[in-house]
Formats: structure tokens, C-alpha cells, sequence
């Protein structure tokens, strides 16, 4: 995987502290995982329950559609100041996979004996710091911060790939196929579960 390209300019301190201002509205706490509680692998399984009740109480901005993703970022909390260490996102698969499985598999990391790199995140811990994973509100972050032609930037981004998933559906390509990750599989699938017709010219009856 290909590293962000430090970008100087950046002010990184003022974005962060403006995301953060912003919580239960653009970010919501999903779990914290403090300085005290590394004194105690029991502490684990609280922070684990924590995640899964956030799991059942928030649902994914209105999406009920398996192939949307959702966003986490994971934040170093500090007495002096906040930095984010990772940012990702996965699709929205429950408890035993996708988004909230990829979150306990790093709590298991932070944990763990065996240095990792979320293991060498809370190694650099000082008395008093955080390790905080959050969820990002997608649409919101967008209407509050993106450029105003976002959708149609979107858009662009996307386009082809919806193309090739409906075009290998209608004409059942015999050789297609699809990244497990990527945009064509979640595509392929939104028109598995929401186009409901049989012949390619068809399609703009069907109410998506």
C-alpha cells in the first residue's frame, strides 16, 4: 500500500481540531482505549462490549445496502495535542466481518504481546493519552467540508466501474469478475439488489 505524500502546507493541527469541535455531529466516539487501561488485558473485553454496543446503536447514516462503506479514523489523544494515525474505511458487514470486525481486530492488536503496529501505537503512549476510534459521518463531512461539486467529483471517480459491473451483468461476460475490495464488487452487488429487471434496456423502470 502506497503512503500519503506529506504535504507541508497542510495545517493539520487546525483540521483536526475543527473535525474534533465537531463531535456527535460529522465524528462519533466508537471506543477509547486510554493509558490506564493497557495496565489490564481484562479492560479488553469492556472496550470489545463498547464497540459492539456502538455496532447495534448506530446505524450507518440510513444505508441498509451491505455493499456501503463506513469510515474510521483513529486518533492519539494527548494533553498537548491530537494527531490522527490511520483512516480507513470497509464495508458495513456486522460483528464477524468488514467494519467493526477491522476495528476489534486492532483493539486484539493494541493488546497484544507481539509488536504490531497498532501494538507500537500504545507503546508511544504517555500518562494521560488516548487511542480513540471514531466513526466519520460520511454525508455530513462532505456537506460540511468537500467542494461544492462533490457529487459530480464523485461521480467522475465512479462512473466507470458501475458501467462495467451493469454491462458484465446484462451481457453476462463469461470471464468477469471483481475485486473482493473494490468499487466494481460493491457495483456489481447494488445492482444484484436493486435492479430488478432481466433485459439491459429495461432499467430505467426500476426504482433504485
Amino acid at each position: 500500500m502506497a503512503k500519503l505524500i506529506p504535504y507541508e502546507a497542510i495545517e493539520k493541527e487546525h483540521n483536526i481540531n475543527r473535525l474534533l469541535s465537531s463531535k456527535d455531529i460529522i465524528c462519533f466516539e466508537i471506543c477509547r482505549v486510554t493509558s490506564e487501561n493497557l495496565r489490564s488485558k481484562r479492560t479488553k473485553k469492556d472496550i470489545i462490549k463498547k464497540i459492539e454496543h456502538y455496532a447495534k446503536t448506530h446505524e450507518n447514516e440510513g444505508f441498509q445496502n451491505n455493499q456501503c462503506g463506513r469510515v474510521w479514523f483513529l486518533v492519539n489523544e494527548t494533553k498537548k495535542c491530537s494527531e490522527v494515525l490511520q483512516v480507513a474505511q470497509a464495508l458495513n458487514q456486522g460483528l464477524g466481518k468488514g467494519y467493526f470486525h477491522e476495528i476489534i481486530c486492532h483493539i486484539e492488536e493494541i493488546f497484544e504481546e507481539t509488536e504490531n503496529k497498532y501494538k507500537n501505537f500504545s507503546n508511544n503512549m504517555q500518562e494521560g493519552d488516548s487511542l480513540v476510534f471514531y466513526e466519520l459521518a460520511i454525508d455530513k463531512y462532505l456537506e460540511e467540508f468537500a467542494p461544492p461539486n462533490y457529487k459530480q467529483i464523485i461521480y467522475e471517480m465512479a462512473r466507470e466501474y458501475y458501467a462495467e459491473a451493469s454491462l458484465a451483468h446484462f451481457t453476462q461476460a463469461r470471464e468477469w469478475g471483481f475485486y473482493n475490495s473494490g468499487m466494481d464488487k460493491r457495483a456489481y452487488f447494488n445492482i444484484l439488489d436493486n435492479v430488478k429487471c432481466n433485459q439491459i434496456d429495461k432499467q430505467k423502470e426500476t426504482e433504485v
